[in-house]
């Protein structure tokens, strides 16, 4: 069995957080900005849709058509050109770094989407943050709802276990 400590951060990606990624650069292309910044990871998790992440953005009402608005309101598009690499900002990679730590601070082995919404609720790291405030979405109440659908989670498993240990 290798050592869990030996993995680097993408290596502990789930593969909906990789899709997260993927549909992030995406967006950053369709919107011709030069780099994946943490706007476009915030419309990934909207876009992939399956994630706790989608679940929980959307149980606040927030939906891909209505942040990507967003995003382009406050952003708007960028004027460049695609070219085959498109590098994460600067921004995004800090919170894609922070990813890891939400992880390891809840003691989870690997990073999901609620693992990488988390990373966006810093004030420091991107557009992101803006863009929720500016939809009426406070970063404390995602990290509440986030926690609260691991609780849940926790709760249906114990109860599974202790069903078959009864």
């Amino acid at each position: 069995m290798s050592d869990p400590g030996a993995l680097t951060m993408f290596d502990r990606f789930t593969q909906q957080a990789k899709d997260v990624t993927v549909l992030a650069r995406e967006e950053a292309v369709e919107l011709r900005r030069n780099h994946i910044g943490t706007e476009h990871l915030l419309l990934g998790l909207l876009k992939q849709g399956t994630g706790i992440a989608a679940g929980v953005l959307g149980s606040l009402g927030l939906d891909h058509g209505t942040v990507r608005a967003e995003v382009v309101r406050t952003g708007g598009r960028g004027r460049w050109r695609f070219r085959t690499y498109l590098p994460f900002s600067p921004d995004a990679r800090k919170s894609l770094e922070q990813t890891l730590y939400e992880s390891l601070q809840v003691r989870h082995d690997f990073i999901d989407t609620e693992h990488l919404l988390l990373g966006l609720l810093h004030e420091d790291h991107g557009a992101a943050l803006p863009v929720l405030r500016g939809l009426g979405v406070s970063p404390e109440l995602v990290r509440e709802q986030v926690h609260g659908v691991w609780a849940h989670l926790s709760k249906q498993i114990q109860e599974q276990a202790h069903g078959r240990a009864g």
